[in-house]
């Protein structure tokens, strides 16, 4: 009965859309929450911070989702002072309400300007999730419950330890649904200041093409390999995040970036008439022009 309780008020939080949000800073162009990635002209544009479910974009979805996930958090939280509460259920509804904090942390972070709220709301994450892998540490959803952790220590700000439990659960979760978007988010880390490290790691998460990092792992990837002086490589992983966008439906602002950046590829490289004849074939005569 708990744990129908606990998937009831689950489904009651409606689901944001993923996001493509980045940290500003030099060289990289800024992409907010919620848009599209710009052309690159030529630079590579970070992901971060982790891609994670954000609210609902208008007022009333936002407030109506804000009141929910309230009433959640308050309920879990109830639910959990039961003294007959079996671990395997304390265990769920742990996991469970780190993620209701992580996404109100989101939530409030989006805030004009951001309170207080958000960080309490990061640090509760953080706890619980602690508490969970003291308590319960062969949880079925360890794997999970660390991503959030993770997420939630980036957004407060803790990058280092934010990438140390990445990196954990990449090693003791080889199998994890969460493994690629840890990779992702190591990758993202590492991108400015360990270029090879980078270079594995979105290696790990492009491992799996069903993983919804996919797509995001091997464009990044391809910008290190054109830096690292490997057009050829580089201009395969652009093209395969072409057909795998175009093929699944998803990520069409990817796609439409990952485009514009072959006419920079393959300038670099040298190669314009095979440039010119891929872009045609993908019908883009427009962008074929340009080489």
């Amino acid at each position: 009965m708990v744990l129908a309780v606990a998937v009831l008020l689950a489904c009651t939080i409606p689901a944001g859309p993923a996001a493509l949000a980045v940290e500003p800073g030099a060289p990289l162009p800024t992409v907010l929450p919620g848009s599209t990635l710009p052309s690159s002209a030529g630079l590579a544009p970070s992901l971060h911070p982790p891609r994670v479910p954000l609210p609902p974009r208008s007022d009333a979805q936002r407030a109506t989702a804000r009141r929910l996930r309230r009433e959640a958090i308050e309920s879990v939280r109830h639910i959990q002072l039961r003294a007959d509460l079996p671990p395997a259920h304390h265990a769920e509804l742990t996991d469970r309400l780190a993620a209701l904090y992580l996404e109100d942390g989101v939530d409030r972070r989006l805030s004009d300007p951001p309170g207080p709220e958000a960080t309490h709301a990061f640090e509760a994450a953080v706890r619980l999730v602690a508490s969970l892998e003291d308590r319960h540490p062969t949880y079925v959803r360890l794997d999970r419950a660390l991503l959030v952790q993770a997420h939630a220590l980036h957004f407060l700000g803790r990058r280092d330890d934010a990438l140390r439990r990445y990196e954990h659960l990449v090693r003791a979760f080889p199998h994890s649904p969460a493994r690629s978007d840890a990779a992702l988010s190591i990758g993202e880390s590492l991108f400015h200041t360990a270029p090879l490290e980078a270079h594995g790691a979105y290696t790990v998460a492009a491992a799996d093409p069903t993983s919804s990092s996919y797509a995001f792992a091997l464009y990044k990837r391809a910008w290190l390999d054109l830096q690292g002086g490997a057009p050829t490589a580089a201009i395969d992983a652009l093209l395969r995040v072409v057909h795998h966008t175009r093929h699944t439906g998803r990520h069409p602002e990817l796609e439409a970036v990952a485009l514009e950046d072959l006419v920079t590829f393959y300038r670099r490289s040298g190669r314009l008439d095979e440039g010119r004849t891929q872009l045609r074939a993908l019908r883009r005569p427009e962008l074929a022009a340009q080489l």
